[in-house]
C-alpha cells in the first residue's frame, strides 16, 4: 500500500489538522515514516540543486518523490522547511575541518594543499548538499534561518584559506595577488565543480580531483617567478 495514502487514510486514524498529524508522526518517528521522509528529502535535494530554491515548486518536488502535493504536507509544512531540512543533511562540518587544517603547524603550502583536497573530498561525501550551501542565495523570513548559517559557513571557509595564504605570503607563496583574492580564487576553483562533478559519474573521486587541483594551484604559487620582459 502507498505509504502516503496509508498515513492519511481517514479509515486508519481519526482526522486531524495536517500540522498536528505531522507533529505526532515526527514524534513517533516510525521506520516507515522516517524512510519515506528521507526519500522525499532526497527528491527535494535533487530538484533544488537542478533548479535552485526560488524556481522550485512543491508540485515539482512531489513529482520527483513519486507522490502528490497534498501528501508532502504530511512531511513538511512548506518549501522553506523542506529546504532547511535538506540543508540539515550536511552532517559533516567541513568548515570546522578547514579551521583545524589551517591551525596545524605544517608549512603553508602543505596546509593549502590539504585545504583544497579536503574541500573537494567533502563535496564528494556530502553530495549534493554542500553544493547547495554554496550556491543558494536566499532571503528567508526567519533571520536566524538557513541563509545566515550559510553565510557563516562560507566566511569560516574563506578565513581558513586566507589565514594559510597569509602565513606563506612573500615567503612560501609568490605575492601575485592579495591573500583575499587568492583565497577566493582557490575556493572558487573548487566550488565551480558543481557544474561538472557528479560522484556517480565521475572517473575520479572527490579526493583525487582535489589533490590534482591542489597541485595545480599550489605549484603555481610556489614556482620560481619568471622575469617579465622590460617594456621597450
Amino acid at each position: 500500500m502507498n505509504a502516503d495514502r496509508e498515513h492519511r487514510s481517514p479509515e486508519s486514524r481519526p482526522a486531524r489538522h495536517i500540522s498536528e498529524r505531522r507533529r505526532l508522526a515526527r514524534e513517533e518517528n516510525s521506520a516507515e515514516y522516517k524512510a519515506r521522509r528521507q526519500a522525499i528529502l532526497a527528491a527535494a535535494a535533487g530538484v533544488f540543486r537542478k533548479k535552485g530554491y526560488a524556481r522550485t515548486t512543491l508540485a515539482e518536488i512531489a513529482v520527483a518523490a513519486d507522490t502528490d502535493r497534498a501528501s508532502l504536507y504530511y512531511y513538511a509544512a512548506n518549501k522553506e522547511q523542506l529546504f532547511a531540512e535538506v540543508m540539515g543533511k550536511t552532517r559533516y562540518d567541513s568548515a570546522a575541518r578547514a579551521e583545524e587544517i589551517a591551525a596545524q603547524p605544517w608549512p603553508a603550502d602543505q596546509r593549502l594543499r590539504a585545504l583544497i583536497t579536503e574541500a573537494m573530498a567533502a563535496f564528494d561525501r556530502e553530495y549534493p548538499y554542500l553544493y547547495m550551501w554554496l550556491h543558494e542565495h536566499l532571503e528567508f523570513a526567519d533571520p536566524k534561518g538557513p541563509t545566515q548559517e550559510m553565510r557563516r559557513w562560507r566566511s569560516r571557509h574563506f578565513r581558513a584559506f586566507r589565514h594559510v595564504i597569509k602565513d606563506g605570503w612573500g615567503t612560501t607563496f609568490k605575492p601575485l595577488l592579495s591573500p583575499n583574492e587568492l583565497a577566493l580564487g582557490a575556493i572558487g576553483m573548487i566550488a565551480w565543480s558543481y557544474r561538472w562533478f557528479d560522484p556517480g559519474r565521475s572517473e575520479f573521486s572527490g579526493e583525487e580531483i582535489g589533490a590534482a587541483l591542489a597541485d595545480i594551484f599550489v605549484s603555481g604559487l610556489t614556482a620560481r617567478q619568471r622575469r617579465r620582459p622590460r617594456k621597450q
